[in-house]
């Protein structure tokens, strides 16, 4: 295995890393004041893929999950059962159990042929749907205990992929802290001006744990700036304020709405690519009422829940204490009723 790991590093490297870890490289020490993070745990890895490094890192979850027990298939995320095809994974396991009966020479030469054949299967599917989201990196949610961030390397040729592995990690914490909520926005036509409504990189960037991956780069780079993270809702709405990308529409929209909201001094963010998508969201929604709402109802909610992903539970449900509930995050990201 040694062997076959020198091999395959230039187009697959895994790196170890702990959530406590990821989080002090994001805010430049951990916890973040005067946040107490105790209940932060946890690892994963940083898997760094280029070129067929990819498909080999899809080989390698196939075959993971072959092997892995009945109940760890059947209690995987909704997501990622759809993705890697639960029900073929237990289908395939039962052709294995049956051919490789007796023999782990056998067990394992069948573990690795069906693995192949699902690649293959993954493959059409993808060619008949059409290629797969071009994206920086991806969360994958493997089994109980076993999470991986796959980055796509030779897509940060001429730069770092820090935030990219901040982004994921956001994910992998969402994950982690589980609430009931709908993946995508609810009546996007009440929300976006007519024109962007059925745009979908739009209602891709819009669904509520995409939201919130966005909101924590604005979070931790006001953070490494001014060394210490608001706790109540006047607090947060500053930190959007004082951000040099996006504070100088965030700010204009809450005067105008007659919203107060704390000064802070502007910050430059690390990334500024995942911020201007938050902010392309702001420019496409309807009214200036609504974008307030969507800032001091929804964003203040998500940053609480941000809150919650980085530790400190007591600190998340005394600041969500201010906001009144159900409001407009509730009517966008709330479950249906039954």
């Amino acid at each position: 295995m040694k062997l076959l790991a020198r091999l395959v590093h230039p187009i697959y490297f895994i790196e170890k890393r702990s959530s406590k870890k990821q989080l002090q490289d994001d805010f430049g020490e951990f916890p973040p004041a005067p946040l107490r993070c105790e209940n932060m745990m946890g690892e994963f890895n940083v898997i760094r893929v280029r070129g067929i490094g990819e498909l080999y890192h899809d080989f390698v979850v196939y075959r993971a999950m072959l092997t892995a027990t009945v109940s760890d298939v059947e209690s995987l995320s909704s997501d990622f059962a759809t993705l890697v095809g639960a029900k073929d994974v237990l289908i395939v396991q039962r052709e294995i159990s049956k051919l490789g009966r007796g023999s782990k020479v056998a067990e394992r030469f069948f573990v690795s042929l069906g693995a192949g054949w699902m690649l293959v299967q993954t493959a059409l599917k993808h060619a008949r749907n059409g290629p797969r989201r071009s994206g920086l990196g991806h969360f994958v949610p493997l089994l109980k205990n076993t999470s991986h961030i796959v980055i796509k390397s030779g897509r940060h040729v001429h730069k770092s992929d820090a935030s990219t592995v901040s982004h994921e990690h956001i994910h992998l914490l969402q994950f982690r802290n589980p609430e009931n909520h709908r993946k995508n926005a609810r009546s996007p036509e009440e929300l976006l001006c007519e024109k962007m409504v059925a745009d979908p990189h739009l209602l891709y960037i819009l669904e509520k744990k995409e939201v919130e991956a966005r909101l924590h780069e604005v979070v931790l780079s006001f953070y490494r700036a001014h060394r210490r993270l608001p706790l109540t809702v006047p607090g947060f709405l500053g930190l959007l304020a004082a951000s040099e990308q996006c504070g100088e529409l965030v700010a204009f929209t809450l005067k105008r709405s007659g919203v107060g909201f704390d000064h802070y001094e502007i910050y430059s963010e690390r990334d500024p690519k995942y911020v201007e998508q938050l902010e392309y969201i702001w420019l496409y929604i309807e009214t200036n009422e609504i974008q307030c709402k969507f800032m001091t109802e929804v964003l203040s909610v998500m940053y609480g829940n941000l809150l919650r992903y980085y530790g400190d539970d007591t600190a998340s449900r005394d600041y969500m204490k201010e906001i009144e509930r159900p409001n407009f995050y509730d009517d966008l990201y709330g479950e249906d009723s039954a």
